[in-house]
């Protein structure tokens, strides 16, 4: 009985992280909610950005990624830093994001 519910839960929350990264803009959230900037995460308006170097296009075109920008950024508190530019790559079926720089 207990290794059952043990597997429901289990099952609920990998479902909950797959529905998470499904989409581009879902785990671009996410990503900036577990970076401890939560309001930013439902309030941030999320624009695809294209950058200006051929080389930078071309990196990004082999490894699957696209660059997104904040609106407004959410700012780090240590440095006091506008992290605007995200990227996104697909891995698979899911979404991965982080922060890319000022890109």
């Amino acid at each position: 009985m207990m290794k059952r519910k043990s597997i429901v839960v289990i099952g609920v929350l990998v479902s909950i992280c797959i529905l998470l990264h499904s989409m581009p803009a879902l785990a671009l959230r996410t990503s900036i909610f577990f970076h401890g900037f939560p309001i930013a995460a439902f309030t941030t308006e999320i624009q695809e950005y294209e950058p200006y170097s051929p080389l930078d296009k071309k990196l990004l075109q082999e490894e699957n990624t696209k660059l997104y920008r904040l609106t407004p950024p959410p700012v780090e508190k240590s440095t006091k830093g506008h992290l605007y530019t995200w990227k996104v790559s697909k891995k698979v079926f899911i979404y991965v994001a982080s922060y890319y720089g000022e890109g």
